[in-house]
């Protein structure tokens, strides 16, 4: 795996170099929210990353404090538990890791959509 940084105006995504295209997308969503909420939340973070992970065990490699909320977390939440925040970084799993981990209840796949 190679790790490449994909950049917006904002943001900045660490990332895996075949998933240059989810990177984008999870980058235009975040300039997206970040709009829509400027008008409530004048002041802003800038210098983010966020370090999209291929899989749960990536993410509590980086995070070792995930399995612990996964642990604290009933069962049918934790599936929406898929990141992690710090400071300067933003963890969360790749789209299609997401997507994994979705049930077949309506509206869990959009729900996992909006982790970043």
């Amino acid at each position: 795996m190679t790790w490449v940084e994909s950049a917006s105006r904002s943001f900045r995504a660490r990332h895996d170099a075949g998933a240059r295209d989810d990177a984008e997308r999870v980058l235009h969503s975040l300039e997206v929210t970040r709009e829509e909420l400027a008008h409530h939340f004048p002041a802003t973070i800038t210098g983010l990353t966020v370090v999209l992970h291929r899989s749960a065990a990536s993410l509590s490699l980086a995070c070792p404090g995930v399995p612990l909320a996964w642990a604290a977390t009933t069962p049918a939440a934790r599936r929406y538990l898929a990141g992690w925040p710090g400071r300067q970084e933003l963890h969360v799993l790749e789209p299609a890791a997401l997507e994994q981990r979705a049930s077949a209840v309506p509206g869990s796949r959009e729900m996992l959509e909006l982790t970043p």
